[in-house]
């Protein structure tokens, strides 16, 4: 593909605010939602609540609290990088 010059009948002249508004879309700000699902938090709860083994239950609390803190850790992380990349 070459570069379109003026003399290329193809060239289409860029202005200086639509330049503005291409720059600012390679800004993308990435914003983790780090919000909590209380429905799937709630939905959680109650199918441990159901789990009669207490090996299984116990299996169960350590993977869902694992899980939690995986994901409020990656959010962290995008929060910090995206802080020092501005």
């Amino acid at each position: 593909m070459t570069k379109k010059t003026k003399k290329d009948k193809n060239f289409i002249p860029i202005r200086k605010d639509q330049i503005e508004d291409i720059e600012k879309d390679k800004e993308y700000d990435y914003k983790p939602d780090d919000r909590i699902s209380i429905f799937y938090v709630a939905d959680r709860i109650y199918d441990l609540e159901h789990i009669k083994d207490h090996k299984k239950l116990q299996k169960e609390i350590t993977e869902f609290k694992e899980e939690l803190l995986q994901n409020i850790g990656i959010d962290v992380m995008i929060k910090r990088e995206a802080k020092y990349h501005k």
